[in-house]
């Protein structure tokens, strides 16, 4: 997802920020946050994950379990990375 150049960016509700901060701490997502609360939180863990590469490797059938709700996989070059 590619940021739009042409709006400036926006602060973040309460349940995304909840979302992100759960996300740096390693805890669950509250199924009671909103959707957009939910690409928040998933978007963290996927940067996370790319930024530690042997992590992924040794995830690597098991990456999903990581993510919550869609968790349809994007081909990479040597491994695969849900979104």
């Amino acid at each position: 997802m590619q940021p739009n150049q042409d709006r400036p960016p926006r602060r973040l509700t309460h349940d995304e920020r909840k979302a992100a901060e759960a996300a740096f701490q390693g805890w669950a997502f509250n199924e009671a946050w909103s959707q957009a609360a939910l690409n928040v939180y998933n978007g963290i863990r996927l940067a996370q994950m790319k930024l530690n590469h042997e992590r992924l490797i040794s995830w690597s059938g098991d990456a999903e379990r990581h993510l919550v709700g869609d968790t349809r996989v994007l081909e990479g070059e040597n491994y695969a990375i849900p979104y």
